[in-house]
């Protein structure tokens, strides 16, 4: 999963259009703060091509889902269970909020669908960061244009 996640954020740092590079490279940038920029320029340029706005909402979406998934597992794991009597194979895992503390099993299933849906992600957002690119950011890239 780990390695799935970091393979995300290597496409986010080069789907990142050149003219915002910097402010992806600051240490404490996270994650979410990264897509954040990455996201607003994209909706910048996308501005009258609906199926690029419409590709981003909806990776926007799920990212921040594999993202709640991701930090469940990672922050939370507390104990694995791969007693056939108890079932499939599962993490145990602790959720917390404000007033209490959860309990949650997150099944081998789901952990399946979570690294498919990681790199699924990964896609999308190379993609997107493709057809975002503006024509300066091409020609900084070395990308020639056949039109």
């Amino acid at each position: 999963m780990m390695l799935c996640w970091c393979r995300l954020e290597a496409a986010l740092d080069e789907a990142m259009p050149r003219a915002t590079r910097g402010l992806n490279r600051k240490p404490d940038a996270t994650f979410a703060d990264r897509y954040s920029v990455f996201r607003t320029r994209v909706e910048e340029v996308s501005r009258g091509r609906p199926e690029l706005e419409n590709a981003l909402v909806d990776l926007s979406g799920r990212i921040d889902q594999v993202r709640r998934q991701r930090n469940l597992v990672v922050h939370g794991l507390t104990g694995i269970s791969a007693d056939p009597r108890r079932g499939e194979p599962h993490l145990i895992c602790e959720e917390r909020d404000r007033r209490r503390i959860r309990r949650v099993q997150v099944h081998q299933s789901e952990l399946t669908r979570l690294l498919c849906n990681l790199d699924r992600c990964r896609l999308d957002l190379e993609n997107i960061g493709h057809a975002a690119r503006t024509a300066a950011d091409r020609r900084e890239a070395g990308v020639v244009d056949f039109r």
